[in-house]
């Protein structure tokens, strides 16, 4: 019912109760293989823009990093204050 659905999302959250989460530790080397997984994607994403012929991802120009950041879904704080900086930044 929903107190155990409410019992569980609190448990998850780390809001204790008993649950199987948090039980056994996740092995190190699951969570280097992840790490690595994740910086060949992201270095990956980067190698191609910079071998790519637009020059709007060449170094000097790089105005293709100003609709890329805008359009990024990750706000934060400084959010605001970033996307206000004048484009020499």
């Amino acid at each position: 019912g929903r107190l155990g659905a409410a019992a569980g999302a609190a448990a998850a959250a780390g809001g204790g109760g008993s649950s199987i989460m948090g039980a056994f530790p996740v092995p190190i080397l699951a969570i280097w293989a992840i790490r690595w997984y994740l910086f060949k994607i992201m270095m990956g994403a980067g190698l191609i823009k910079a071998k790519s012929s637009d020059q709007k991802w060449k170094p000097g120009d790089m105005s293709a990093m100003y609709y890329f950041y805008e359009t990024q879904p990750v706000p934060n704080p400084f959010t605001r204050y970033f996307h206000n900086m004048p484009k020499a930044w």
